[in-house]
């Protein structure tokens, strides 16, 4: 007997599992064993044995999509657009070390120094350093908790005077950008 309730949240396949009584002679595989005694006292061959198998059901409901993430004017994040930070205070841990420090009131790079606290082994991004949008996950595929990955180039998208020290890849939130 199969029993399915429907998930008309997720929309997912549903693996359900039925429960079918055969006699044991009907499987092949299952031997009674000769140093094993059965607890009923009947032979093994005539005991009933319960075998569960997975039936896959498919749920055929229709699913509303998440919106694509937007900036806060409502524009689209897409491929190649370009984009500039609006966060405070977002640090990049994952780039080179010649690329660790911030930037000073002149919008210029200042390297940290070299004295391995974990605190300055980052690339602390101002506001107004611009990117490329290489990729925009969807969320109803992947549980992205930053969906959108955007590349930064030395010498590329410089329009607010910020140029980053090193190339490098990362992931966003929608309010921490906004397209240009």
């Amino acid at each position: 007997m199969v029993v399915s309730t429907p998930c008309s949240r997720w929309g997912l396949s549903i693996m359900m599992l039925a429960c079918v009584c055969m006699s044991a002679s009907a499987f092949s595989s299952v031997q009674p064993s000769s140093n094993r005694v059965p607890l009923s006292g009947r032979p093994m061959e005539q005991k009933k044995l319960t075998r569960c198998f997975l039936d896959t059901l498919t749920t055929s409901i229709e699913e509303e999509k998440t919106p694509a993430p937007k900036d806060k004017n409502g524009i689209d994040f897409v491929v190649g657009s370009v984009i500039r930070v609006t966060a405070e205070n977002v640090k990049a841990f994952q780039v080179p070390p010649k690329g660790f420090g911030t930037f000073d009131e002149s919008k210029a790079f200042v390297p940290a120094s070299n004295t391995g606290e974990r605190g300055l082994k980052n690339l602390a991004l101002p506001i107004g350093l611009r990117g490329v949008v290489t990729k925009v996950y969807d969320i109803d595929e992947v549980s992205a908790n930053w969906p959108i990955q955007v590349k930064f180039m030395p010498g590329k998208n410089t329009d607010e005077g910020y140029d980053p020290p090193v190339a490098f890849l990362m992931h966003f939130e929608e309010h921490e950008l906004e397209c240009v």
